[in-house]
């Protein structure tokens, strides 16, 4: 397949590829994987790496610092993807920070409203804190009338023992949930538009050896004597 560019054979077969994965797009996937892994916490690992790069600052609020390891840099970078693919699931708010966390959607409170936390009183609270009986409460903070009924529509599940997150990347697991290293790359990669010329050569009952063969047929890229 070499007389076929990286960058072509790397696309989508919706997108006149083969699917194959490219080691930029893979080595990204794998950082958000460890980021995911991280942030959900529940091992040694992530316990320890809690307690040595963050002990009281909150994870999406850390800044990258020379000081820290190769591994946790890494972390850190990819939490611009790991938020877009990522859902909070509210249980009673105790351990959702209300300012820092991205439960609104892929966003922060404080990315919403803009600015700095100024008051001290502000720092560490959680959502439980507009959370009653169940119920969002969000009176008493500066909402706009938008934003509390954007509150008010998520839901609070009291069948949880604690909030979590979900991971909701795009045909991520069939909505279970869980981390999905296909939807993760999809994310990554480098996207193109789609076309239709070469779908019907993918069909499964044609043998691989087949198909691309016919695909380099299709791209002008069949060896011949002329």
């Amino acid at each position: 397949m070499h007389a076929i560019s990286w960058d072509q054979l790397c696309r989508s077969r919706e997108e006149g590829g083969v699917g194959m994965r490219p080691l930029h797009a893979v080595r990204k996937a794998a950082g958000v994987k460890m980021a995911w892994r991280f942030m959900k916490g529940g091992s040694l690992w992530a316990e320890w790496m809690a307690n040595r790069y963050l002990r009281r600052i909150n994870f999406w609020a850390c800044r990258i610092d020379n000081n820290f390891s190769v591994t946790f840099k890494a972390i850190l970078r990819c939490r611009p993807v790991l938020k877009i693919a990522i859902c909070r699931n509210m249980k009673d708010g105790m351990t959702t920070d209300l300012w820092l966390d991205p439960w609104l959607g892929s966003r922060s409170l404080l990315e919403i409203l803009g600015g700095q936390l100024d008051r001290e009183a502000d720092r560490g609270l959680t959502c439980s804190r507009i959370i009653r009986d169940g119920i969002w409460r969000p009176e008493g903070y500066p909402y706009t009338a938008q934003l509390a009924e954007e509150i008010r529509l998520i839901t609070i599940d009291d069948s949880q023992h604690e909030d979590s997150w979900s991971w909701v990347g795009p045909g991520s697991g069939g909505g279970s949930g869980l981390f999905c290293f296909r939807s993760c790359n999809d994310m990554v990669r480098t996207h193109h538009d789609r076309t239709e010329e070469v779908d019907f050569i993918w069909d499964k009952g044609i043998a691989r050896k087949m198909q691309l063969c016919a695909y380099r047929l299709l791209r002008g890229r069949l060896m011949t004597r002329d």
